[in-house]
């Protein structure tokens, strides 16, 4: 596929989803995406302090920022928070912070649910689909990484720098490919600028972020959130994709235990 191209229609998206690039979702597919967010202020102030929140340094580099951060960014006053390097994340948004009065209320009703709806419509399965939320300072970076699982990055407060490589299996191997270990993980040396493919995301766009393809994502002069879908063992007509598979037979052969699966780095 063109790797600056928009898929905009079901057709389009069921050729496409398990592909080894990543692209943009447009037209039919977020026709209704219309979950409305409460102030950026907001959703810092309480996710940050959440149990199960993570809170990253955000530092730009070449390997994956796990440095914990948790403890001094809660303390910050919120105003120099916002305006502070952090990468904050929470991997269960619903029901943890979507009851009744939370900042995330109605988070699964108004936007999850269609969205596993749509897909069954559309001959896709899933074991499930849930939300999380990537936050973002300015010039911060979740580095270099591959994810576990099909993802859908809609963009909702500033903008993000997404970058991913044109030939991913040339950086990768299949055992990396099946461990998919967050930790120790290093962009390989030798990437060059026409390695890469890079994709910006303004406020409202969406992006897909395909399973085990490797890519880094970077803010600029402003901070950024981000809700994302996570979509474990997603099949179209009954099949995973390529990729998934292989990865999967490499498991059954080898056994490892992937590392905290759902815990990607967007």
């Amino acid at each position: 596929m063109n790797l600056h191209q928009t898929i905009t229609d079901w057709q389009q998206f069921r050729q496409h989803w398990g592909g080894l690039h990543n692209f943009l979702l447009d037209g039919d597919l977020i026709a209704d995406f219309n979950y409305p967010l409460p102030p950026l202020e907001r959703i810092i102030e309480d996710v940050r302090t959440a149990p199960g929140a993570f809170v990253r340094s955000g530092l730009k580099g070449d390997a994956f920022d796990l440095i914990d951060i948790k403890t001094d960014f809660c303390k910050l006053p919120l105003t120099e928070a916002l305006h502070s390097r952090f990468v904050l994340a929470h991997f269960r948004l619903h029901p943890t912070l979507s009851g009744k009065g939370q900042v995330f209320e109605g988070i699964d009703k108004r936007w999850v649910e269609p969205w596993r709806q749509k897909l069954r419509a559309h001959g896709f399965e899933f074991d499930s689909v849930f939300a999380i939320l990537f936050a973002s300072g300015p010039n911060s970076a979740s580095n270099y990484h591959l994810d576990y699982t099909h993802q859908l990055a809609w963009q909702r407060y500033g903008a993000k720098h997404f970058s991913g490589l044109r030939d991913p299996n040339r950086w990768t191997t299949l055992e990396q490919r099946g461990r998919c270990e967050l930790k120790g993980t290093v962009k390989p040396a030798g990437i060059t600028a026409n390695d890469v493919y890079s994709i910006e995301q303004p406020p409202g766009s969406v992006l897909w972020n395909a399973q085990t393809t490797p890519h880094w994502v970077e803010t600029f002069g402003e901070c950024a959130v981000t809700l994302t879908l996570v979509h474990d063992q997603l099949r179209m007509d009954g099949r995973l994709c390529p990729h998934a598979e292989e990865c999967d037979r490499w498991r059954e052969q080898h056994d490892p235990r992937p590392q905290n699966p759902q815990k990607g780095g967007y």
